[in-house]
């Protein structure tokens, strides 16, 4: 039959065994990556039994319409170089609206404080909020308040850590590790003293530059030996000044701290598939270490990339790469192209069935390709 373009081109025998077997392959890849999924679908009774904060939050409100389709998918994306890209904000808006329109919740998970990120005119209203590096939750409520979640709070203060007798053994070890600072404002021991940009009860972050006399891999090693276990340190790369770095000091409970502890509470809290994305040092916790699928954007630091890379996969296909945990679970991480900037490898990871089973045929990314155009 003919259309208005003139005929369909023809295809070979062998052109016709080359798209069934790649068919075949795709489909066999999302049964295998389905069948080793933990169940993650939020159901009404479960709704129902989550606490006030919860259960009638946007959040919440998102997944149990997005069930209907048979998926409950939470995005947690980091905010600078992932969600938001500074030069292109529009990207940013419209993949927003993009999830929305599939009823996807976003979850911003930053180092940033809440304020830093309510104030924010470049980024939409998430609907919850991970910030000082995963040590405080925020729940967006249906009128658009932000209420912290408490009793996440209780647990970082029943793990043992003692902001004040941390901090005071980090002022004394500054002392001997030449290159080992307090980020400006950090240096007050009472972070209710402090200004509001560094006023964090359980976050506290240090500059280190590396010399002849001390490397990063032995800074770390001595701050580990002089800190208790109830202390977790997360490295990451400035962004504006070479060979220099950001250590996060953060509670830790059971070896996980940081962004992964946070998305492991909240996974507790409400059964569903929890898809991480990232760009630096500081994301590889909610990366390797929260029981999520992940995607790398394309624009990411080569610490967080060389990481990511080195990891040892069953299988690989197409930059989406496959991982399993000692629980027998399989996890999937998208490696994007360096093209595939920030937003851009989200929506083209979500929108992936061999990533994304079961809901990447749901997401309408006309509106992203239009865009791009």
């Amino acid at each position: 039959m003919l259309n208005e373009q003139g005929p369909s081109p023809r295809l070979d025998s062998e052109d016709v065994r080359s798209q069934e077997s790649l068919v075949y392959e795709q489909a066999k890849a999302e049964e295998a990556f389905a069948l080793h999924r933990p169940g993650e679908l939020l159901s009404s009774e479960e709704a129902e039994r989550l606490p006030e904060l919860y259960k009638n939050s946007v959040l919440v409100g998102k997944l149990r319409r997005q069930g209907r389709h048979g998926s409950s998918v939470i995005l947690v994306s980091d905010i600078d170089r992932t969600f938001l890209l500074k030069d292109k904000p529009e990207k940013t808006s419209t993949a927003f609206e993009v999830l929305g329109e599939n009823n996807i919740p976003v979850i911003f998970a930053t180092g940033r404080n809440i304020e830093g990120v309510e104030g924010d005119e470049n980024l939409p209203r998430a609907d919850a909020v991970l910030s000082a590096v995963g040590t405080e939750i925020y729940i967006r409520q249906p009128n658009g308040e932000l209420i912290k979640d408490e009793d996440f709070r209780s647990q970082l203060l029943g793990a043992g850590y003692n902001h004040t007798k941390v901090h005071r053994a980090i002022t004394d070890l500054i002392v001997n590790l030449p290159g080992l600072a307090w980020q400006s404002g950090y240096e007050e021991p009472n972070w209710e003293s402090r200004s509001e940009n560094t006023r964090q009860e359980f976050k506290m972050t240090l500059l280190f530059e590396p010399s002849d006399s001390l490397d990063l891999e032995n800074c770390i090693l001595r701050l580990r030996d002089s800190l208790p276990d109830s202390v977790g340190l997360v490295v990451s790369t400035m962004y504006h000044r070479e060979n220099c770095y950001y250590i996060d000091v953060l509670p830790s409970i059971g070896g996980v701290y940081g962004k992964a502890l946070a998305i492991r509470y909240l996974k507790d809290k409400i059964p569903s598939r929890v898809i991480v994305a990232g760009d630096s040092g500081n994301d590889l916790s909610m990366m390797l270490e929260s029981s999520s699928d992940a995607v790398l954007v394309g624009n990411a630091l080569p610490e967080a990339r060389d990481a990511l890379q080195d990891l040892q996969y069953i299988r690989n296909r197409r930059n989406i790469h496959y991982r399993t945990e000692p629980s027998g679970s399989q996890y999937a991480v998208y490696l994007a192209p360096p093209e595939e900037e920030g937003p851009d490898a989200i929506i083209r990871a979500l929108s992936r069935g061999d990533f994304n089973p079961g809901i990447g045929r749901f997401v309408a990314v006309s509106k992203y390709k239009q865009q791009e155009n």
